[in-house]
């Protein structure tokens, strides 16, 4: 088994190294939407024209994916992805077959007995498509996107550890869509040497703490990592120990329950996020870094790299005037401050400091 999955470690690096051989030396424009579902995941990947739908939340989020769809002029996409058959990655890619034409229709599974995948392989078929199992190893293109297939090597009958991860890089920009993948599929790609760095990782299952190891973060060394997670949800997704790896990984966290939709742009060198709520709240680190807000979005850009200190970075930070104790926005504790002793700060983590307040001991700023 080792030994398979070595020579697949191999293969992959291979075919790797031969992409950045062939992939085009100038880039125009990737957009990756990280769209906020609720407790489900769905992300719209737009490369130089082209365009992919991975998942598309439950089943009662049909209409939005529709509407989100047209909001953005979205009449084609080249391909549609079910990363596994569970109903909040499935459930709502009938609203985008509503709206789009689709190429092509991918799953890890051709049969699952739900309603909710039968009315996916359904609405492919009113547009005379039949769905394909997606396997480890396959490459696709998209614009000026190489995808890679890493996941699933081996189908054990757990659902969320055959999920399909994707490996997408543009220039020198990647990033990783993980599904629900849990530890036993992050164990796999690991003895297989197949977790690559990446710029930007999508959490698995929605900060499960059965998915995110703190082995599988030292390989992938994401610099940001998105959860797509629903506002007080009954499973308390995000664990904080998942949050809490992320935060020794040194990865600047996004969350659709506290940010929206997010939004990644990148020219194939740089990344920079849009979010729909909260923008003044994101804390951010890295070098050749600038941030802009509004009420309605805030915008980080930010190179490959994590060369720069996070003591002097300009960021917002929650203070609590009674305890004196500076918070990340995202911490569940600054949450609970009273607001007569809640405070925004903007500046430097040693500017705080500087001003006597110690650092939660929860999110670490």
């Amino acid at each position: 088994m080792c030994r398979k999955l070595k020579f697949r470690g191999l293969l992959f690096c291979l075919v790797l190294s031969l992409w950045m051989g062939v992939c085009p030396k100038l880039y125009g424009q990737l957009v990756v939407h990280f769209i906020d579902v609720g407790q489900a995941d769905a992300i719209l990947v737009e490369s130089d024209g082209e365009n992919m739908l991975i998942d598309g939340g439950n089943g009662a989020d049909s209409s939005l994916i529709y509407s989100y769809l047209k909001s953005h002029g979205i009449e084609k996409l080249k391909y549609m992805v079910n990363t596994h058959p569970h109903e909040d990655h499935v459930g709502g890619l009938p609203g985008a077959l509503n709206y789009a034409m689709v190429e092509q229709g991918f799953s890890s599974h051709q049969e699952y007995n739900s309603q909710a995948f039968r009315d996916y392989k359904r609405y492919l078929a009113m547009q005379g498509l039949e769905l394909e199992v997606l396997e480890a190893g396959r490459s696709l293109s998209l614009g000026g996107s190489r995808i890679q297939v890493l996941a699933p090597l081996e189908h054990d009958g757990e659902i969320n550890n055959s999920s399909l991860v994707l490996y997408l890089v543009y220039g020198q920009v990647s990033f990783l869509f993980t599904g629900d993948m849990e530890e036993g599929s992050e164990y796999d790609l690991l003895e297989a040497s197949l977790v690559p760095d990446c710029t930007v990782l999508k959490v698995a299952h929605h900060g499960s703490e059965s998915s995110s190891s703190y082995r599988f973060l030292r390989s992938a060394l994401p610099e940001f990592a998105v959860i797509s997670v629903g506002k007080n949800n009954s499973y308390d997704h995000p664990s904080q120990k998942v949050l809490s790896r992320l935060e020794d990984a040194g990865a600047q966290v996004f969350r659709t329950d506290f940010h929206g939709h997010v939004v990644a742009h990148s020219d194939g060198k740089t990344v920079e996020f849009s979010v729909s709520r909260n923008g003044s709240g994101i804390a951010a680190s890295g070098k050749e870094l600038s941030a802009s807000s509004s009420a309605q979005q805030n915008t980080l850009t930010q190179s490959s790299g994590k060369s720069t200190k996070k003591d002097a970075v300009t960021v917002t930070y929650i203070l609590n005037t009674n305890s004196k104790k500076f918070h990340l926005p995202s911490c569940h504790s600054a949450r609970k401050i009273k607001e007569g002793n809640k405070k925004d700060f903007s500046g430097s983590r040693q500017e705080v400091l500087e001003l006597n307040y110690q650092p939660c001991g929860i999110c670490k700023p």
